[in-house]
């Protein structure tokens, strides 16, 4: 979706959630690993919980990254810099398990 399409969308978000009592969101992530020769089908997900603020705030990221504070911070993802959105993003969560499961599954 091209940016002004997001852009548009965000701010139609925000003024939905300017009346909700309860803003509270989730961004998930999931990852499928299939290994045919073992027969062996997992998933990892990966979730982060947080608040959709009322409004955007940032200028980093993309999509929601403006209208969206993880919990137990004080800044949007928007706000963040890469580094520090993509090392507590579902993404970095769900790709975590996955590395780890094939870590100790011997793949690698």
């Amino acid at each position: 979706m091209k940016y002004y399409k997001w852009n548009a969308f965000r701010k139609i978000i925000t003024k939905w959630t300017c009346k909700w009592k309860t803003k509270k969101g989730i961004f998930t992530s999931t990852i499928v690993f299939i290994d045919k020769e073992k027969e062996i089908e997992k998933v990892f997900t990966g979730i982060i919980d947080g608040t959709i603020v009322s409004k955007q705030i940032g200028e980093n990221g993309f999509a929601y990254d403006k209208i969206f504070k993880p919990d137990n911070y004080d800044k949007t993802f928007a706000q963040m810099s890469k580094e520090e959105k993509n090392s507590i993003s579902h993404r970095n969560i769900s790709i975590e398990k996955l590395r780890n499961y094939l870590k100790n599954n011997n793949y690698f």
